[in-house]
């Protein structure tokens, strides 16, 4: 459950991101499997919340996260 005092920017099937106080990006995968591009969805988010904020820094929750399918795979490969 998020504090309430979080707000979350983003959120689709692969997971959630929120701006902290400490200037950086928290990157949270939910459980599951992931549909289409999900997972490069959720990181050009990321992304453009770390240039709207003109941050550098991003932390990543994997906790929750399911493998990456082949197809994510071969895209985190050739990004």
């Amino acid at each position: 459950m998020l504090p309430s005092t979080q707000v979350v920017h983003f959120e689709n099937a692969a997971g959630y991101l929120q701006a902290q106080p400490q200037y950086y990006v928290l990157v949270c995968y939910h459980a599951g499997p992931r549909q289409g591009t999900d997972l490069a969805v959720l990181l050009a988010q990321a992304g453009a919340l770390l240039r709207a904020k003109g941050w550098h820094c991003i932390l990543s929750d994997q906790r929750l996260m399911a493998p990456y399918s082949l197809v994510e795979e071969a895209w985190v490969h050739a990004f």
